[in-house]
């Protein structure tokens, strides 16, 4: 069922797409770009998701549009920061992207940030420092009820402390 919602949501994606260019909406078409990345992100195509991060990063900067630029910055910090053995500039940039998200007042995105420093903690196995990013990344998450984060980061934290 979730990949048929995923399949569907990718298809709107797409029609909205469609729709932005022919009207010519430079900003619909950057938030359509980071939506259809968005989505690829979460059913695992990360290579398909960083070239629409990228596109969309690229409009979000040409028309000035901060929230954009910052996300689809954390975005491909993320996806590059993952596959690295030094990992700590790459976490450092999402910090800083984050705290530029906190001061324009979009505070919706940050649990996304503290659980993508979690799960690049916990995929280089600092588990110390994955739980502390996950236990943040929940806090704001339920306040704001974002539900899929919550129940992603438990998930993690409960991985953990199956390990110990």
């Amino acid at each position: 069922v979730a990949d048929k919602k995923y399949e569907d949501a990718f298809n709107y994606a797409n029609q909205a797409l469609a729709l932005t260019k022919e009207i010519s909406d430079s900003w619909g078409i950057a938030l359509n770009l980071h939506n259809l990345g968005d989505i690829c992100l979460r059913i695992g195509k990360n290579e398909d998701a960083m070239g629409y991060f990228r596109q969309s990063l690229e409009i979000s900067i040409e028309i000035g549009w901060e929230i954009g630029n910052n996300l689809n910055k954390l975005n491909i910090i993320y996806l590059e920061t993952r596959g690295k053995p030094f990992v700590e500039d790459g976490i450092r940039q999402i910090k800083e992207i984050m705290e530029q998200l906190e001061k324009s007042g979009s505070i919706d995105y940050l649990p996304y940030g503290n659980m993508y420093i979690g799960i690049i903690y916990f995929e280089k196995k600092n588990m110390e420092k994955a739980k502390v990013h996950f236990a943040g990344a929940n806090k704001i998450a339920e306040k704001i009820k974002l539900h899929e984060i919550v129940e992603k980061t438990k998930e993690y934290i409960s991985k953990i402390d199956g390990i110990k």
